[in-house]
């Protein structure tokens, strides 16, 4: 991590200007890269070396190029998934700027795309090594292998490479005991030159929360492949699946109906961060606890282990447990998972949201209002271990709540129906909350009737994804800010559409790549994604099929080196599987 403390952004420059490119750094305290781009040509007889040379590497490839240096045959624009870290610091406001110099293997002119146009630099600087004197202008744009010296090797990287196109970055980050996760997107034309230099930045609002952050860049328009197959082969109906990552690999959870009792009988650990078949997941079939027909199981990453939330009917109608479990890693079979009661409630609570606040797991679920459980510690093992207040101070019914905490702060999103339906919004409004005066709630938006709201932080602010039944479509919500207080500080649009006839089900928000997508359907599942950061409207978002027969409730999806991974329930009604849709960028 390279952390620069409470600097102006300015000053980011000469850092950053020393962490170059991967194996080519110049000493500690050396100055940045000098002068202006050179401007001059190599020797024609130097470029005929340098060509014959990426002939030869393409042809490895079985890639020939045309006289114009253009290749004869379609090749992948994908540029190579490279993630470095870049300098930050956070303002007085708790705020982060990142900076970062452009590098793609390949990309000696800086411009975003590896052609033939680069070997003109590995010309302009052939022969040159560490004592030149212009040294640190020829490392930064020549010196693609890193070993110190300007040669015909040099070409290599950009046969490797030729034909990707980076369209900006993924930015992601972690705070101190958590998972990486997307946080946002910088697009290449938002770079500033400086020398041969292009320097990229991004701003992150409340960032002061996070203990790392890093960078990759990442290509433009995105055509995916999608590996689907089944992950379970139960003879039962599945209801609904949660997805999280764990040591930077997928988990899952569901739930079966058709058995006696139901049980929370869907765990698997993926043996690879993007598992391509269902050899690749371990499955255990039964934890052995009966829950509700409609409680889906919450799932999170607490401190490295997988961890589930949920509602226990064992005892119903006359009390309802809240039920927290964790597992652990080294145990393999229902003995690995460590469960309590956290709770317990004389009526049966809807969703429930598990969370990660500052290491610790939370509980968020509607009990005539919004309520919060909040463990004192990262491993509770009782209820002593717990501690819980009212976080909604306004409206006594708040469903399918979603959640998220941002270092101390959380952020939360459900629906009512009193005085209307309405999509309602609620965030603390102080470090340590401990009640319901310690946050904010209000109406955001009102729908016809929908289905629970997905909800993540884009560069900081929290953004959320619902369905409007009335309309068939699914709405696209911005906050201005972290801290606006009224509907009238958030933007709206309609990121999907469809005819009157249909309607969509639990849309799922994610970032993929950096920037939003949208997992949805009724009986299919499609992927809707944009190419900015910020769509503002209909227009700017694309769309693919990935499945055309599924369940419509119970897609869950994550992005893992910024590609998404859908969940979902597929055949027919009555003997539904847990499917795995993973995407592979062409």
């Amino acid at each position: 991590m390279q952390r620069l403390g409470h600097c102006p952004v300015a000053a980011l420059a000469l850092s950053l200007a020393i962490s170059i490119l991967p194996g080519c750094a110049p000493p500690a305290g050396a100055p940045g890269p000098e002068g202006s781009p050179v401007t001059a040509q190599p020797a024609p007889r130097t470029m005929q070396l340098l060509q014959a040379e990426l002939q030869r590497v393409l042809a490895t490839r079985g890639i020939e190029l045309d006289s114009a240096g253009r290749p004869l045959k379609a090749v992948s624009s994908v540029p190579k998934l490279v993630y470095r870290q870049p300098g930050w610091f956070n303002d007085f406001n708790g705020d982060t700027s990142l900076a970062w110099i452009h590098y793609q293997q390949g990309d000696y002119d800086q411009n975003g795309e590896v052609n033939i146009s680069d070997l003109t630099p590995v010309g302009i600087h052939l022969g040159k090594n560490s004592s030149s004197p212009d040294w640190l202008t020829a490392a930064l744009i020549a010196d693609g292998d890193g070993n110190g010296e300007i040669n015909i090797a040099d070409v290599t990287p950009i046969g490797q490479n030729f034909g990707a196109r980076v369209a900006g970055y993924m930015v992601e980050a972690r705070e101190a005991t958590g998972e990486w996760r997307e946080v946002g997107f910088s697009p290449m034309q938002s770079g500033v030159k400086s020398g041969p230099a292009l320097e990229m930045g991004h701003f992150v609002y409340g960032g002061v929360v996070e203990a790392d952050y890093r960078v990759a860049p990442v290509g433009g328009p995105r055509e995916f492949s999608w590996n689907i197959y089944d992950v379970t082969s139960q003879p039962f109906q599945h209801i609904g699946v949660e997805l999280a990552i764990v040591d930077g690999k997928p988990v899952l959870a569901y739930q079966r109906v058709g058995s006696t009792p139901d049980a929370i009988d869907g765990f698997a650990m993926s043996a690879a961060r993007r598992p391509l078949s269902g050899t690749d997941w371990f499955v255990e079939t039964d934890l052995g606890q009966a829950v509700s027909d409609f409680n889906i199981p919450a799932l999170a990453s607490v401190a490295g282990r997988p961890a589930l939330a949920y509602v226990d009917i064992s005892a119903a109608p006359v009390s309802y447990g809240l039920m927290y479990s964790r597992r652990d890693n080294a145990i393999v079979g229902p003995s690995a998972w460590t469960t309590h009661q956290v709770a317990s409630f004389s009526t049966q609570p809807d969703k429930l949201s598990l969370l990660v606040r500052e290491g610790r797991p939370a509980i968020l679920l509607n009990n005539s209002g919004l309520e919060m459980y909040q463990a004192l510690i990262a491993s509770p093992t009782g209820p002593t271990d717990w501690t819980s207040f009212g976080a909604g101070p306004v409206l006594a019914d708040f469903r399918d709540v979603t959640g998220l905490a941002s270092g101390p702060w959380l952020f939360s999103a459900g629906l009512v129906v009193t005085p209307g339906n309405y999509v309602v919004f609620n965030r603390s409004t102080v470090p340590a909350p401990n009640g319901s005066g310690s946050f904010s709630e209000y109406l955001l938006a009102p729908l016809d009737w929908s289905s629970g709201p997905s909800m993540i932080l884009i560069a900081g602010l929290p953004c959320i994804a619902v369905a409007d039944h009335g309309s068939s479509s699914v709405q696209f919500l911005q906050a201005g800010s972290r801290t606006v207080d009224s509907a009238g500080q958030w933007f709206q649009h309609a990121a999907v559409s469809a005819p009157a006839t249909d309607f969509f089900w639990n849309p799922e928000l994610q970032l993929v790549g950096g920037r939003p997508a949208i997992a949805c359907g009724n009986i299919t599942l499609d992927f809707h994604w944009t190419g900015g950061q910020f769509p503002d409207n209909t227009a700017k978002w694309s769309n693919e099929r990935v499945d055309a027969e599924c369940e419509p409730y119970g897609f869950s999806m994550i992005s893992i080196d910024g590609l998404p991974i859908i969940a979902f329930l597929s055949g027919s009604s009555g003997q539904s599987q847990v499917a795995v849709a993973v995407a592979q960028e062409q």
